[in-house]
């Protein structure tokens, strides 16, 4: 199989690939199509792995036997994924429970879900932060009305590309679509004819469905806006999360957008709040709109999101696609141009697929937020989910360096705001508040992302700046005793330093700073 990098020379890749197309055997793609080799399934079930026998039986597993991705809706670097939500760790998504290695425990014997929710991990293991706000649920007067929302649903024909996501719940025959937008999503549900027909949006949600895999908020605060709107603020980790969502397809003349708490009406109110809220206190709460559906009755919900005001929250709703169709096609061609900076000829479909679902799995993070940082006040590039860094700094992100120069130039600024505010590159950068960020499993990696993007001579970067906050950041955390001893334990740290040192050094004298070069 030949592989042609964009602007790059040909180059051949010889190892060959795992045939993963039992899920897809029915969509017919062809290499000028690289959006249908993208199978967002693969790495979402454990690897079937023959038996061990012999000395191989003795061997340890140091990691777990599954990719821990999910098959949402997402934009190349997107700020916001949505997918159907089952309580899975560690996206949310899936059958399994939490595992470090082997292979992993079942939660749930069959794919259950309860809704759609926002934001999630990709690829990782325990990352303490597992996200999944703002879930929306369908629910039918048939079903139980409001108090459906929680209860799991099975789900039958589910269907993922790049940008897109679609399945039927069970028993009800409703289908859900979801696309993706800069800074939201959109969801389609095709409800059955029905008295009163629903879509509930729980504010309140996050976490996964493991030990301390819960988010609880802290505070929020939430209101109806005219008929088919609302807003909420929700502290998450530390973070205010704003949400601006809107509801249409409804008869405008029979439908009703309420408060709801704890699966109940809450008549009369248009707006409600919560103040230190803790797992004894915690209820869930949101709002939800509903109305009688005839056959085939389609609507849809609009969400977007904002990690700075309300205002902009809805700003950023308003400023998307307001079709379902339109904002697919736009995040089609997205994914589109962005796998296609690599172009394979020849192989068997299945390698070609293998290939184009691992590149698509290699944009997915870090999330991109310009102009949306929580931590600091002032626009500029902003970036998180660099988790963990050990993971990307020399595998991942050279990739996106290499291949999308400017997303790599704004992740190396964005990087060094963070020790501008922070006082300290990070090793994990998540969207919570703390310091809980794996400075004690490694030092210096983002000094060699620096480093490799000054290799690279990546546009729009300030390397007197780079430089000055490199140098600095040597001597916190483990590198004080580096340079007092030569030595520090964990010993991993002394080589990360080491080569931190050279990376600093290696900029230092292509720049003319002879002093911080020695």
């Amino acid at each position: 199989m030949t592989i042609l990098f964009y602007g790059e020379k040909e180059r051949t890749a010889e190892r060959s690939m795992e045939d993963h197309t039992n899920k897809f055997k029915n969509r017919q793609a062809v290499a000028a199509d690289v959006v249908a080799l993208v199978d967002p399934f693969i790495g979402t079930e454990p690897v079937d792995l023959p038996l061990r026998s012999g000395i191989a039986a003795t061997w340890f597993w140091p990691k777990p036997q599954i990719g821990n991705t999910h098959p949402g809706a997402c934009l190349p670097f997107g700020m916001v994924s949505v997918m159907p939500y089952s309580g899975g760790y560690p996206t949310g998504y899936g059958c399994y429970a939490k595992s470090l290695q082997g292979y992993p425990p079942r939660l749930k014997e069959e794919l259950q879900i309860s809704g759609f929710t926002h934001f999630q991990q990709s690829g990782v293991g325990a990352i303490r932060k597992y996200y999944n706000y703002c879930r929306v649920s369908p629910f039918l007067e048939e079903g139980g009305g409001l108090s459906m929302v929680g209860t799991p649903f099975s789900v039958i024909q589910e269907e993922p590309v790049p940008g897109y996501y679609s399945c039927i719940l069970k028993p009800y025959g409703i289908r859900a679509e979801i696309t993706v937008t800069p800074r939201g999503a959109i969801h389609r549900y095709t409800f059955p004819k029905s008295r009163c027909a629903g879509i509930a949006v729980d504010f309140s949600h996050g976490g996964i469905e493991i030990e301390d895999g819960r988010t609880i908020p802290l505070r929020a605060e939430y209101c109806l806006q005219e008929t088919f709107g609302a807003e909420a603020c929700v502290t998450m980790e530390g973070l205010p999360i704003r949400m601006s969502v809107d509801a249409s397809g409804f008869d405008t003349h029979s439908t009703a957008g309420s408060l709801w708490e704890d699966g109940e009406i809450l008549s009369g109110q248009n707006e409600k709040a919560y103040e230190y809220m803790r797992e004894s206190t915690y209820v869930p709460f949101g709002v939800c709109f509903r109305g009688p559906t005839e056959e085939e009755h389609v609507v849809e919900l609009k969400v977007a999101f904002s990690f700075r005001s309300r205002k902009k929250a809805n700003e950023n709703r308003s400023s998307s696609p307001h079709d379902f169709s339109v904002a697919r096609r736009i995040a089609k061609k997205d994914w589109e141009e962005r796998l296609d900076r690599i172009r394979v000829q020849g192989g068997t479909l299945a390698q070609q697929r293998t290939f184009y679902t691992a590149f698509y799995h290699s944009l997915i993070k870090p999330s991109e937020a310009h102009n949306e940082s929580p931590f600091w006040p002032w626009d500029g590039p902003f970036f998180f989910d660099f988790s963990t860094l050990w993971d990307m700094y020399k595998t991942q992100l050279p990739l996106v360096l290499s291949l999308f120069p400017d997303e790599g130039a704004a992740i190396v600024n964005a990087m060094l705001t963070v020790v501008e505010m922070e006082g300290n590159f990070p090793i994990g950068y998540r969207l919570a508040r703390g310091y809980d960020r794996f400075s004690h499993q490694a030092s210096a990696l983002g000094h060699v992302v620096i480093a490799d993007a000054f290799h690279r001579r990546l546009p729009g970067i300030d390397w007197e700046r780079a430089l000055t906050l490199m140098s600095k950041d040597l001597g916190r955390e483990y590198g004080e005793a580096f340079f007092q001893d030569g030595v520090v334990h964990p010993l991993t740290h002394t080589l990360d330093l080491a080569y931190g040192c050279f990376c600093t050094a290696a900029i230092a004298t292509e720049i003319g700073d002879t002093t911080v070069a020695a």
